[in-house]
């Protein structure tokens, strides 16, 4: 199991990947290449992997900052596969409305 330290290092790299696909996305539908209910649904699941991710790295920080770590393994969210040509995993979330 990695360390803390690791563990954040982690979850900074994966937060810096899904963001460049995220931006990548953005592109993609201002340009019509991708269509706008597909690109809207794969945006919207990019944001909740964000905010999971945004999420784990502030305990993470906040717990190493106090002093007191809680071992959690943050490291398989770090780590999710995903083919970011893709897009990511399914969600059963509404479409947002353009």
């Amino acid at each position: 199991m990695p360390s803390h330290e690791q563990e954040i290092e982690q979850i900074k790299a994966r937060i810096a990947a899904v963001y460049a696909r995220r931006e990548r996305l953005k592109q993609e539908l201002e340009t019509g290449a991708v269509a706008p209910r597909d690109g809207f649904a794969r945006l919207d699941q990019i944001d909740q992997e964000l905010s999971e991710l945004d999420s784990r790295f502030k305990q993470l920080w906040d717990l190493a900052r106090s002093g007191s770590i809680v071992p959690q393994p943050a490291s398989n969210l770090a780590r999710r596969v995903t083919d970011p040509e893709a897009g990511c995993r399914t969600s059963n979330a509404p479409l947002p409305m353009p």
